[in-house]
């Protein structure tokens, strides 16, 4: 931990985390519980993503999704990984046409993986997850 004075008095305390992961878990707002965490994801009208390609996933309420290539260390972005969001509000960054709705998706805290120095700090990878329900903004759920 290095604090850094900004002035009389304001400091800035950085934490050194050995592990992304514990950095991820302290720096977002989440929801976790003892063996998972909830997480978050936009996806289209027919919970649909990567709408007509070879990575096209389907995420049916109730059902297990798996990522079938998980090589979530090669890059941040693309494929090889899941991804989802602390809260559904930052999925917005990443997906946002008119007919979208957000998930709710329960992950095994061993199936994470969070990047050093992540250029989307509120994103995170995942292996694999159950499809909650569909919740609004603020991660309610919608019946």
């Amino acid at each position: 931990t290095q604090a850094i004075k900004k002035s009389k008095n304001a400091r800035i305390i950085r934490v050194n985390y050995k592990n992304p992961l514990d950095a991820w878990f302290n720096n977002n707002p989440i929801n976790f519980y003892e063996s998972f965490v909830i997480l978050y994801k936009k996806v289209s009208g027919n919970f649909l993503t990567q709408e007509d390609t070879k990575n096209e996933t389907k995420w049916e309420i109730g059902k297990t999704v798996t990522h079938k290539d998980w090589k979530p260390e090669l890059e941040e972005c693309g494929k090889n990984k899941f991804h989802a969001c602390c809260k559904p509000i930052f999925c917005n960054e990443f997906r946002n046409k008119q007919d979208d709705k957000y998930i709710a998706i329960k992950v095994s805290k061993k199936d994470l993986y969070a990047w050093p120095n992540p250029s989307y700090p509120h994103k995170i990878a995942f292996r694999k997850g159950v499809v909650l329900y569909e919740c609004d903004a603020e991660g309610n759920k919608i019946s």
